[in-house]
């Protein structure tokens, strides 16, 4: 899962964005 994250989207993780991250992330493969 490490291919599409950059350091910025872990500080968005870590800054309590989670579920929106992950919301993108999931929608994102969907696309693929």
């Amino acid at each position: 899962m490490r291919e599409g994250f950059s350091k910025e989207d872990i500080r968005k993780i870590l800054g309590g964005n989670f579920l929106r991250v992950m919301q993108q992330v999931q929608s994102m493969a969907g696309k693929k």
